[in-house]
């Protein structure tokens, strides 16, 4: 009973959270561009403009609300599984460049990679990744094709991230949860599906560095579900690929770029610096709070303010 009007609940949430509430802006980057030079296990990063990526934001405070991995086009595999998966998956051209991606609503798919032209992008290379593991990861990655996107996953996140939210303890997460024996998880989220798959071939995104008694180095790898978008952004393990509109080929040419001259601002040292009652630490904390919720749930419900 509580499943089926749980998945009743699900499509017009999903509708309404995936409702765009920010007007496409121009990115800097040409991601149609850097199809053709991108290598499979290249991880996507992208700024949101809908309710639940507003709410992301908040959460995780990164511009970052979603990552996708590249795997190519379906012509330049030669290992014949991988290309029976994704022609089973995408019933596109052999040469469309595809991305990898979990999405709120459709769960894990494939997408062509034009489908974020005109969004702020961010690409995020794996150094030293051996074909081999790339290989792996890509297989990885289609295994979970068809798994639903975990909606409940995102507000344990949440959670995680903010001790004082105001949920009861008695809501247990699911984020820890490793009991023996449990089938298979079919839901996920974006930067799970892609940890996940990183950590089938031992690769780093953010791993815990200590030294033991003997004070030898010894490295932990975090849970893949606490995993978000901006960590593979800081991960000191991928290198950042930019293609500007307008690449800096040449020394001196970015004298020639088209500027246009800025409207003046307030003439600087007008702002008082007036000595100002500051609230106690857990005064400031509990308004701080309830600040960031405010300010969610007025994202989520795209409301922009007064203009």
């Amino acid at each position: 009973m509580t499943n089926r009007m749980g998945n009743r609940l699900y499509t017009p949430l999903a509708r309404w959270l995936n409702t765009k509430v920010r007007p496409p802006v121009e990115g800097q980057s040409e991601l149609h561009r850097a199809a053709p030079v991108l290598a499979p296990g290249d991880v996507i990063l992208v700024e949101g403009r809908t309710r639940i990526a507003q709410w992301i934001k908040s959460v995780t405070h990164s511009r970052w609300t979603h990552s996708a991995i590249f795997i190519g086009r379906i012509c330049d595999w030669e290992e014949g599984d991988i290309r029976s998966c994704m022609r089973q998956a995408w019933m596109g051209r052999d040469d469309d460049y595809l991305l990898l991606e979990a999405e709120l609503g459709i769960g894990a798919t494939l997408s062509p990679i034009d489908k974020y032209d005109d969004f702020n992008v961010r690409i995020c290379r794996p150094q030293s990744l051996t074909r081999q593991d790339a290989r792996r990861i890509v297989r990885h990655g289609l295994g979970r094709l068809g798994h639903q996107y975990d909606v409940r996953h995102l507000f344990d996140l949440a959670r995680w991230m903010y001790p004082y939210c105001f949920m009861p303890r008695r809501w247990r997460s699911t984020l820890f949860e490793t009991r023996q024996g449990a089938p298979a998880r079919k839901r996920t989220i974006c930067s799970t599906l892609i940890a996940e798959a990183f950590y089938s071939v031992d690769f780093p995104i953010q791993p815990v560095v200590r030294k033991d008694k003997q004070g030898n180095l010894r490295m932990d790898m975090p849970n893949a579900r606490l995993c978000t978008p901006a960590d593979f952004d800081t991960s000191p393990y991928f290198d950042i690929l930019k293609f500007p509109w307008i690449p800096l080929s040449t020394p001196g040419i970015y004298h020639c770029f088209p500027w246009e001259q800025a409207e003046p601002e307030d003439p600087p040292g007008t702002a008082i610096n007036n000595r100002v009652w500051r609230p106690p630490g857990q005064l400031r904390r509990a308004l701080a709070m309830a600040g960031i919720w405010i300010r969610t749930l007025r994202s989520m419900a795209g409301f922009s303010g007064p203009r």
